[in-house]
């Protein structure tokens, strides 16, 4: 956007800098694991609570407000909350680690800090509960020129009895 400046008789001529932004396609590939994950906006009064995990009874309780589709808009230099969510509608618990993200092009991945799900625990869905995490990415200026990218996780479900013996010591219990 230009903008003119009247000042006596002169002119003056500036031009509003705005932050080069980046889309980023956020995908999930699944092995074992019967649930999806859901992308959302995160409530304004939330949004400072990055790495909050959490069980609630529906989703009218987490704090979201709408499902992103997988998609997120990234400013360069700043930070981009958003919520990962799990409904498990099953009558079983469920048990999932993400293996650390990989970006494509792979040469996104010198420039950003993503606080996802990678964090080398394993995570319990309650059955009949949803789960979810509000998360951060943050691109630095090594992302001027890169208009679009994707952050892939793997997420690999566990059973309960890998989850309490192999692993018992890596559960984030949340309720």
């Amino acid at each position: 956007m230009k903008s003119f400046l009247l000042i006596g008789l002169s002119i003056l001529y500036f031009q509003e800098v705005q932050a080069a932004s980046s889309k980023v396609d956020i995908t999930w590939s699944y092995q074992n694991f019967p649930l999806k994950i859901d992308l959302f906006s995160v409530r304004p009064e939330k949004e400072k609570y990055i790495s909050e995990t959490n069980v609630v009874n529906s989703l009218l309780e987490a704090p979201i407000i709408k499902n992103l589709n997988g998609h997120l808009r990234a400013e360069q230099n700043a930070s981009t909350p958003a919520v990962l969510v799990i409904k498990n509608t099953t009558d079983k618990d469920q048990y999932f680690f993400a293996v650390p993200h990989e970006l494509n092009p792979h040469h996104a991945s010198a420039g950003h800090y993503f606080e996802c799900l990678c964090i080398g625990r394993v995570f319990k869905v309650p059955a009949k509960k949803t789960f979810y995490r509000i998360v951060r990415l943050n691109l630095n200026e090594s992302f001027s020129g890169l208009k679009k990218f994707e952050v892939n996780h793997k997420i690999i479900g566990i059973s309960e009895k890998e989850a309490l013996t192999t692993y018992k010591d890596r559960i984030r219990n949340e309720n």
